[in-house]
């Protein structure tokens, strides 16, 4: 699977957040990973957030990794109604699925997320963005949940997941991961880093 990855994080202010919760997840190893399970308890201390809008291929490429499915055999998933749980027993990590967040005005996004899920020092977010879909949406989106999840965790690293692009050529490939760069740091205040 060809990705795109941009990673960043501000570093302006520093939180020291503690977040602790239950870290017994999934029962069922298979291999030193466990399968997605439905959960509604509290988050593992270390924990990375897939979040996008509906379809973008959160659920897919976890599937990918986590429960071994071949990329083709993920077209067509039902979207995910819950939150999901994926956990890799031998780091400890365990890697969230969420619902597809469209079309929420930040009030509206801010009531159906809890805040939460953003503290502690071993939280990141994954902002899985379909390179062949909606752009303006899905930044639009995104700047929501940074901007929320900085208000609770200032120093979150963020990445954003180019999905689906495969089939596209090196150079709109590059288009594509510069014009989302600078999207995003324009609109985030983050126009003089160096994001190479």
């Amino acid at each position: 699977m060809n990705n795109y990855n941009t990673q960043y994080s501000n570093t302006d202010s520093l939180n020291n957040n503690n977040n602790n919760a239950n870290n017994d997840m999934v029962e069922d190893e298979i291999g030193g990973i466990t399968e997605g399970s439905k959960h509604s308890e509290q988050l593992a201390a270390r924990r990375v957030l897939f979040m996008g809008l509906p379809r973008s291929g959160k659920s897919s490429i976890l599937s990918v990794i986590f429960e071994n499915a071949l990329a083709y055999d993920t077209i067509g998933m039902p979207p995910t109604q819950e939150r999901v749980a994926y956990q890799m027993a031998v780091t400890g990590i365990t890697a969230y699925d969420f619902p597809g967040i469209d079309e929420y005005s930040e009030t509206q996004y801010s009531s159906a997320v809890d805040p939460a899920v953003y503290a502690g020092d071993m939280t990141s977010l994954v902002y899985v963005v379909d390179s062949q879909g909606d752009f303006q949406n899905s930044l639009a989106t995104l700047f929501s949940i940074i901007r929320n999840a900085q208000a609770v965790n200032p120093r979150i690293p963020i990445n954003i997941f180019l999905n689906k692009i495969d089939g596209l050529s090196e150079e709109l490939k590059d288009d594509i991961q510069q014009d989302i760069q600078q999207k995003v740091f324009k609109t985030m205040g983050y126009e003089n880093m160096d994001y190479t």
